[in-house]
């Protein structure tokens, strides 16, 4: 476990991250969220905790918090930490009998630089197939991760592009993929991937401002089609690919360029309305 700041929460009490690490506490089968904190805000918290929720029942648990609770929680966590932006991670160890620990800390993070954001960054594909994708599931999770850092670091690209065993596109490793085309946005299909946060948000802006838009199967064979392409999540935002393997992409397409600055309204907007009085 990566802990910043100094504190956690831990089994309903604030403690000093040190104690934690002495008990030994092991967390490698546990389901979790991360959650970006601005000016000490936890940006759209309620859909990470109804994604949390799902999961948890999906696994047999009784969720026992509230929004108002968890956000309580990360207030006086930030204020403990003296961290006013960064990422928290919510984090449920799984007992037996259905039953759960949570732990709540803040994790080092590392956001695009503003020079990614206009240049794109370049990306590589990887078969790998997650059991269940709808779920963050560390015993999984961790396992894949290992194996993508190992990807990135011989083919020195700063995110992995799954594919499934047709071949088709699915997600980045640790993001969802857009592809823009004949303008229109496309995305894979909900089924087959973890539906992030920031990707329900990028669909709602698509719409709302009348991009079209398709869910739907993307081949890798049909990269080729593709203008230019994107990936959204909690830590990327919206960040433009200028590269998947050999297929060279526009990451200064006017469509992502939209698109970044109508979700950075929405953040913004978000934090004035949840922001302390």
């Amino acid at each position: 476990m990566d802990f910043k700041g100094g504190w956690v929460y831990f089994n309903n009490d604030f403690i000093p991250d040190q104690q934690l690490k002495v008990r030994e506490v092991e967390f490698s089968n546990s389901i979790y969220e991360v959650v970006r904190i601005i000016e000490r805000i936890p940006l759209f918290l309620e859909e990470h905790l109804i994604r949390l929720s799902d999961s948890m029942k999906i696994l047999g648990l009784a969720p026992s918090f509230t929004s108002k609770d968890i956000r309580n929680i990360m207030l006086k966590l930030s204020e403990l930490c003296e961290i006013s932006n960064g990422n928290i991670k919510i984090e449920l160890m799984l007992l037996d009998s259905h039953k759960y620990l949570a732990c709540i800390y803040f994790i080092p993070h590392l956001y695009p630089s503003d020079n990614s954001y206009k240049i794109g960054i370049k990306t590589i594909t990887h078969r790998i197939v997650r059991p269940n994708p709808h779920i963050k599931q560390s015993i999984v999770n961790d396992r894949i991760r290992n194996e993508i850092k190992h990807i990135q670091t011989i083919s020195n690209s700063s995110e992995v592009i799954l594919l499934n065993k047709k071949n088709e596109i699915t997600e980045g490793s640790k993001s969802n993929v857009f592809f823009i085309g004949q303008n229109t946005i496309y995305s894979p299909l909900s089924k087959q991937i973890l539906k992030g946060i920031t990707r329900e948000k990028i669909i709602e802006i698509a719409k709302v401002s009348g991009f079209r838009f398709s869910q739907c199967i993307i081949p890798y064979s049909s990269l080729y089609r593709f203008e230019a392409g994107f990936l959204t999540s909690t830590s990327f935002k919206v960040l433009p690919i200028n590269q998947i393997d050999k297929h060279e992409l526009d990451p200064k397409h006017k469509t992502i360029i939209t698109i970044q600055n109508l979700y950075n309204q929405l953040i913004e907007n978000y934090c004035l309305k949840n922001q302390k009085v």
